[in-house]
């Protein structure tokens, strides 16, 4: 709900009720109810189920594993241990645990149907049953067309049962609990056990009957198996006898061979390289005459022998010839060396040059012949690769039928064996059985009275809530200032007495602030009063507006407030918004003459229309009995209020004044000029809805609006 202001268009108003510290105030307001709402409903539930036929549940637990082998050549044996999620196989388990068939026979096992707890046709009637049937027959309800009884109890006695019994899983492993709850221990403990043996047999049953049926089949696929290896294996044998097929550790004969042959081949084609190279590079070094190079590159030990001599010839030609004449027989005999050695030495070049040639032409021959035989090879091995290919597929294929031979004669062991060992059929185990429990499961009288404390507290607290609603007053001035959003800036201690009137109490308030100057409700008027002061505007006088839920109310605070401002040294003028009947009230004098009506009309002056207290040096502007002159339009609606504090300044420094009413247009008129605007709330008797709303238009309005509480002494 929006709520419109004069001037300032719609604001959103505060929504009643109770929020957020306010909830937990009135809930700590309201403890001895929640506390005796609890401790009554929790003393009715704990006596109750302290009445209640007590009831024993007994548990057992079985493991639903699945198998362990499986026959995937076999449709309908067992399943595959590889499935990717086995849960959906326990969650089946535990479903045939509660199936109709399985609880019927266990029933039938311990004749439940003649336990009246399980069949209702042997309960006696109970105290309902007469009037029951006075309202079927009065209503004219048809009869219902009742079959077969003993079927019928059949089904009572079924649904009984199902209703006692839970088959609990947790999905997180094969463990399947079931419980049974009844009256008689030995009964719970008893019809578990009974439903898991019946369950084991008839699961161990179906086993063994699939096993029978996949071991006979098993046994003639063996059979068959058995013939097609025996001929796979005769086959492979033959073709090795006729193709001479031998199969080495690092592969066939013909497969070495062929490597051997290659590396040969490779290593002929680097001597022959090596050969050719040798022998053209002697030849080139041959011809250009380069004996000493042609020793480097050969590596021949004559070679280098005769270049030594050649060297120390040459040397001792090089002596005699600078010493002698051509004649002289040492320079004959050194010349004839040197060209002996050089002649040694070319005789030596020709006969290496033939060798490396020698060399070259054997290595291209061996290359050759090495090819021929490579080639050959290969054709061989082509031929032997793809009888080898062909007798490695049918190794595959025989040494495949050997293993699927094997997995049948093992899966035949297994099928074979008796799945009724110890009791318990292949991958269900009994975990622990149901033993007859000592102590009552239900009912829980201390989890019921606690159960019920909690129930009645809550209740408790919806009451206290539902009355907080409705509730007028607050707890403390820290509830006032959550709910307002606004400061207290005085706390009035209203002097009632114990069996006093409030309303007449505070219409005292006037009287008793000149009667006790230093009484603590002067005291607090005196510290608001210097709260004004402080936060008056540069323009004097200092004016404070008063506004309540109650219009006699903010009357009454604005007289008392005037007076101890008048006590206090101010010279203050009262202003009333609001108009009085002619009969003194609140310690007023009578309305004159000249009321703020006509001065604000001005058809009277201000000094006219004044009057003074006759308890107090204050002066009092009433309004009177007329209607306050409405402004024309496009006129600022304060402008005359306005003009008469500029005519009050010459004469007061202090202007109180005092609203017609909560929401009147001359309410919001005064907040807006007002220095100080003081919103009057009763501690006790202030209703929350009608403070808020004011909060709101205050805090939109007002230059400085603050609260004035009032709580009893």
């Amino acid at each position: 709900m929006d709520i419109a202001i004069p001037g300032l268009g719609t604001q959103p108003a505060a929504p009643p009720g109770i929020h957020g510290l306010q909830l937990l105030r009135t809930l700590r307001r309201g403890w001895w109810a929640i506390i005796g709402c609890g401790v009554l409903l929790g003393v009715i539930t704990y006596a109750g189920t302290k009445r209640l036929t007590p009831g024993y549940s007994a548990s057992a637990i079985v493991s639903a594993e699945p198998q362990r082998f499986a026959i995937p050549q076999l449709q309908g044996a067992v399943a595959s241990d590889a499935a990717p999620d086995p849960m959906p196989w326990v969650r089946t388990e535990a479903a045939v645990l509660r199936s109709p068939m399985l609880l019927r026979s266990a029933a039938q096992d311990l004749s439940l149907d003649q336990d009246p707890v399980f069949n209702p046709a042997l309960r006696p009637p109970g105290l309902l049953a007469p009037v029951k049937a006075w309202l079927a027959g009065w209503l004219g309800a048809p009869s219902a067309t009742r079959g077969d009884p003993a079927l019928e109890q059949q089904e009572a006695v079924l649904a009984e049962v199902q209703r006692r019994l839970r088959v609990e899983h947790d999905e997180r492993s094969f463990l399947v609990t079931v419980t049974f709850a009844s009256p008689d221990p030995n009964q719970a403990s008893g019809f578990v056990n009974t439903l898991l043996r019946r369950y084991l047999a008839d699961r161990s049953a179906a086993r063994l009957s699939a096993n029978r049926d996949a071991n006979a089949a098993l046994s003639g696929r063996m059979a068959a198996l058995r013939g097609e290896l025996d001929a796979a294996e005769a086959q492979l044998r033959t073709m090795r006898q006729q193709n001479g097929l031998v199969t080495l550790r690092a592969g066939s004969l013909g497969q070495q061979q062929l490597e051997e042959l290659a590396t040969a081949a490779a290593q002929a084609s680097s001597d022959r390289i090596q050969a050719q190279a040798a022998w053209e590079g002697a030849t080139t070094l041959s011809r250009r005459g380069a004996t000493a190079e042609l020793a480097d590159v050969v590596g021949s030990a004559t070679m280098a022998r005769l270049r030594d001599q050649e060297t120390a010839a040459a040397r001792r030609w090089g002596e005699v010839q600078s010493r002698y004449g051509p004649r002289h027989p040492d320079r004959q005999s050194a010349q004839s060396e040197l060209a002996a050695i050089r002649a040694e030495i070319t005789e030596e070049v020709r006969r290496t040059v033939a060798s490396l040639q020698a060399r070259y032409q054997a290595a291209r021959d061996r290359e050759a012949a090495t090819a021929q035989q490579l080639a050959r090879a290969r054709e061989e091995a082509a031929r032997a690769g793809a009888l080898q290919d062909r007798l490695a597929d049918m190794e595959k294929e025989v040494d495949a039928k050997r293993v699927l031979y094997q997995n049948l004669q093992e899966q035949a062991e297994l099928t074979s064996l008796d799945p009724q060992k110890g009791g318990q059929a292949p991958g269900l185990r009994l975990v622990s059985e149901a033993v007859p429990p000592a102590l009552p499961s239900s009912p829980k009288p201390l989890l019921g009275g606690v159960m019920g404390t909690v129930a009645g507290m809550a209740l408790g607290g919806t009451l206290v809530l539902l009355r907080g609603r409705g509730h007028r007053g607050f707890e403390d001035e820290d509830e006032v200032a959550a709910l307002t959003e606004l400061p207290v800036a005085a706390v009035i201690p209203l002097q009632v007495g114990r069996f006093g009137n409030r309303a007449r109490a505070f219409a005292g308030l006037p009287a008793r602030v000149l009667q006790r100057r230093s009484s603590p409700e002067a005291n607090a008027l005196s510290l608001l009063r210097r709260r004004a002061w402080h936060v008056r505007s540069a323009a004097a006088p200092c004016t404070v507006a008063f506004v309540s839920p109650d219009p006699a109310d903010a009357a009454s605070l604005a007289l008392a407030f005037g007076r101890t401002a008048s006590a206090d040294g101010d010279n203050a003028l009262l202003v009333e918004s609001r108009p009085r009947p002619a009969v003194p009230q609140h310690g007023l004098p009578d309305a004159p003459a000249g009321d703020l009506a006509a001065v604000l009309a001005g058809t009277a002056r201000l000094r006219d229309a004044v009057r003074p207290d006759p308890d107090s040096r204050l002066a009092i502007l009433p309004r009177g009995t007329g209607a306050v002159p409405q402004e024309p339009a496009g006129f600022e609606p304060t402008a005359r209020i306005q003009n008469l504090l500029v005519e009050a300044n010459d004469t007061y420094n202090l202007v109180a004044l005092s609203a017609a009413g909560a929401q009147s247009p001359e309410t919001f008129m005064l907040a807006r000029i007002a220095d100080l605007t003081v919103l009057l709330v009763d501690l006790r008797r202030s209703d929350r809805a009608a403070v808020a709303e004011l909060a709101v238009w205050l805090r939109a309005v007002a230059r400085d609006p603050v609260i004035a509480l009032l709580r009893d002494a």
